[in-house]
């Protein structure tokens, strides 16, 4: 697991040595929850490119084109210009 900006800045070794065993592991395991909870709501903010079928995070997606009423999301501007030239194709091949 990577360590967070806090965990590496603030809660330092020694900033943590006068404490307990117990209250090191509730810092930790707090730490852990807040790491896991927010990794798993990103996690659903991912969205299939119609053209490649990559996972693609919706936020920080290169291109999007609406077809339809639906947005699509796309890790490049090819998968965009693909998809805009033949949408048809590539809506079918995601429902199937």
């Amino acid at each position: 697991m990577k360590q967070s900006r806090f965990f590496r800045e603030i809660a330092t070794p020694r900033m943590l040595s006068g404490l307990a065993m117990t209250d090191r592991l509730s810092i930790y395991s707090l730490y852990r929850w807040i790491w896991v909870k927010r990794t798993r709501k990103e996690a659903k903010q991912l969205a299939k490119d119609p053209v490649c079928n990559m996972n693609v995070d919706e936020k920080k997606a290169v291109a999007t084109s609406v077809y339809k009423g639906k947005t699509y999301y796309f890790c490049a501007k090819g998968c965009k210009e693909k998809f805009d030239k033949e949408p048809e194709k590539f809506v079918e091949k995601g429902e199937k």
